[in-house]
């Protein structure tokens, strides 16, 4: 994989949320949504684990939005 393909994957595994907001805390959720990256496919994981907390940390992107 290039330095192109690489920085694509990493925009995509980002969002930013009020970036006009005054706050001087930042909140980051790693590990936030179970959106696996193509080359990564399924991390070799079976289907059932990749909604479980192998896969994702339940509840924290809601909770992030939240704060």
């Amino acid at each position: 994989m290039n330095a192109a393909a690489i920085a694509v994957l990493a925009a995509a595994g980002v969002e930013q949320l009020r970036m006009e907001a005054q706050s001087p805390y930042l909140l980051i959720a790693e590990h936030a949504g179970d959106l696996v990256p193509a080359p990564w496919r399924d991390l070799g994981l079976a289907a059932p684990y990749l909604a479980t907390h192998f896969a994702v940390d339940i509840g924290v992107d809601a909770l992030t939005r939240r704060l």
